[in-house]
């Protein structure tokens, strides 16, 4: 995933200098695909992490990961 993260940022600075729709609409895509990726590996992790601890401090993991999730989705939705 990372990979392909760092290929949509080389894909994206080639797409700034050749400007053609039907490579904006790739990366586009792509872009979404590996994002989505990267979040549903991240989540998994934070559930693997979760897991392994012991009961009571899990509460405190759910509620850590609540506020990064509010923080992403913040910040992103002010690039749009």
């Amino acid at each position: 995933m990372f990979m392909g993260l760092i290929g949509l940022i080389l894909a994206s600075i080639v797409g700034i200098f050749w400007h053609n729709d039907a490579l904006q609409f790739v990366i586009s895509v792509v872009g979404v695909l590996v994002f989505t990726g990267l979040t549903a590996w991240d989540a998994q992790r934070l559930k693997q992490m979760a897991l392994a601890l012991p009961d009571g401090r899990a509460v405190h993991m759910q509620w850590s990961a609540r506020c990064r999730f509010t923080w992403i989705s913040s910040t992103s939705s002010s690039f749009c």
